[in-house]
């Protein structure tokens, strides 16, 4: 099995690569902010307060590539998706060697107010490839960095798979397929290729479920305490809504003295253990938050949340219950597509009949979900895998409801939402994919292993192609009405050598070769589960 995930991982990275390739710079989401901040640390230059914070070499490709906004935050594309750039008939754009001959010295001249402010981890990271190809152009640098977020993709795929083993320890293949959902979820690998520090939130989050399920679950080890305290501490050092994690590790911590109870004798031990993992994570969660602890004591008001003020609102009368009706009816309308996939500044997204096609499939896991709960109700005792399912379901729905508070108290402030978007979910993707998995599966019994597999296969499938859908409407959009030969050449512009002309090529002949591979090795593999004797499992 373990050669069934290394060719999973592989395409994965190859994958990321193609949709790399397809995606102009600055059309991920929020990349030229991301972007600013990396080349900010980067070049050791510190932003002041109410000053401009982008350099004048990124406006500078900004204005050539139209993607500059406006005061009302739109450029050329925003609410014009049929809108492109010029192409040329060459491997190179029109303001191609322009943009690659912008001096150095523009990289320090800070001109216009667009970096982001999250917290240093991401950054620092990122700047290290930065200045590893520090002599190269932007086009260079940009798309070098691209590729760190490739990788953290391999690795939240990587511990997919070892969160889908607590669910389906018997068999592989469906923890395989369910690390195949998240590595293929059209949206997830548009976000997870370009400069931005929800990459590494993701990624983060995906271990830090890992290790909380080993946590609560698994024998005591003193590692396992410092790995999820450490994952927590990376994580609210990388985006501020990791703290939302402290509700799964209280409640992964309940998991653990439950299953702990009777070993009295071992109390001092197992108590200390959870002593220590609270000390990380207060630790982690003042350090991260030192400057504004520091503020609220200085202003002595609270400011530990900027966007929200408790003293002067805008919708003070705004009641949770009204805020949850539209949050629930805003999620079912919007961001529930855009979490599927949502391109080109927001401009365009899925085919609708894919997004009715999941809907429906949604709504069918979703039932199947239901059905499982019924049967946990009657049972006496519950196994490993079940304790598992109930961990994703508590960190996915603590998670959202983490996030519609915040919203509630950000609109009660300030008078609007402030818009959630499908991507914000992806911290719990994992969960999401396997829970979507486990509701499918509750339609067929456990001794039907050929049509269980037969049912994971579909699914796995259909995500694959639709990842293809999704790739072929970029394709579509950004490069309109155009043969293979003329789709190389308009790919390769703006773009650095290795995603150029042969190379470009090379690399997608190489994504489809491992694809076919993979799914062959996959098939093999699952074929030998079906006639592998199976224990019975609740799932």
């Amino acid at each position: 099995m373990k050669s069934v995930l290394a060719w999973l991982l592989l395409v994965t990275f190859l994958k990321g690569l193609v949709w790399m390739s397809v995606v102009p710079l600055w059309h991920t989401p929020d990349e030229q902010a991301h972007f600013a901040q990396v080349q900010n640390m980067a070049e050791g230059v510190t932003p002041v307060y109410g000053q401009p914070t982008t350099s004048l070499e990124i406006y500078t490709s900004e204005r050539l590539l139209q993607t500059a906004r406006d005061d009302m935050g739109n450029n050329s594309y925003t609410y014009h998706p049929e809108f492109n750039i010029s192409y040329t008939s060459g491997t190179n754009g029109f303001f191609e060697a322009e943009i690659k001959q912008i001096p150095k010295s523009d990289r320090t001249k800070l001109v216009i107010t667009e970096t982001t402010a999250y917290p240093p981890f991401y950054y620092t990271l990122a700047s290290f490839v930065y200045r590893f190809v520090y002599g190269a152009d932007l086009i260079n640098r940009v798309f070098t960095t691209r590729i760190v977020s490739i990788l953290l993709m391999v690795i939240a795929v990587y511990y997919t798979y070892k969160i889908g083993s607590f669910i389906f320890p018997q068999n592989p293949t469906f923890a395989t397929s369910g690390a195949v959902l998240v590595s293929f979820h059209p949206m997830f690998t548009f976000t997870m290729t370009g400069v931005n520090s929800d990459v590494l939130m993701n990624t983060l989050f995906t271990v830090f479920i890992y290790y909380s399920l080993v946590f609560a679950l698994e024998p005591f080890k003193v590692s396992t305490i410092l790995l999820l305290g450490l994952t927590y501490l990376a994580g609210v050092l990388t985006k501020p809504t990791f703290h939302i994690g402290f509700l799964l590790i209280i409640f992964a911590t309940l998991v653990f003295i439950k299953k702990h109870f009777h070993a009295l004798q071992s109390w001092k031990k197992y108590s200390g253990a959870i002593l220590l993992l609270a000390l990380l994570v207060i630790m982690a969660s003042l350090y991260a938050m030192r400057i504004r602890i520091a503020e609220t004591f200085n202003t002595r008001s609270f400011t530990l949340i900027p966007e929200v003020s408790f003293e002067n609102q805008a919708q003070p009368d705004l009641t949770f219950a009204s805020h949850l009706k539209w949050t629930l009816q805003h999620t079912v309308r919007e961001v529930l597509p855009w979490y599927w996939g949502v391109f080109k500044w927001l401009g365009v997204t899925l085919p609708r009949w894919s997004n009715r096609l999941i809907n429906r499939v949604i709504i069918v896991a979703g039932i199947g979900l239901i059905m499982y709960v019924i049967k946990l109700m009657r049972m006496k005792r519950l196994s490993k895998s079940d304790w598992a399912i109930l961990l994703l379901a508590f960190t996915a729905s603590s998670y959202f409801f983490a996030l519609t508070v915040w919203d509630w108290l950000f609109t009660r402030s300030n008078g609007y939402s402030f818009g959630m978007q499908g991507r914000y979910l992806f911290p719990q993707i994992a969960a999401h994919m396997l829970l979507l998995l486990i509701g499918l599966l509750q339609f067929i019994p456990q001794k039907r292993q050929a049509l269980r597999y037969f049912l994971v296969l579909i699914v796995t499938g259909g995500m694959i192609g639709l990842n293809f859908v999704a790739l072929q409407t970029i394709i579509q959009i950004y490069y309109p009405n155009t043969n293979l030969s003329t789709l190389i050449l308009q790919v390769s512009q703006y773009k650095p050598w290795f995603l150029k002309g042969f190379f470009l090529l090379g690399i997608w002949s190489a994504y489809l070769l491992c694809l076919a591979i993979f799914l062959l090795q996959l098939s093999k593999w699952g074929k030998v589960q079906i006639l592998k004797p199976q224990k019975s499992l609740s799932i």
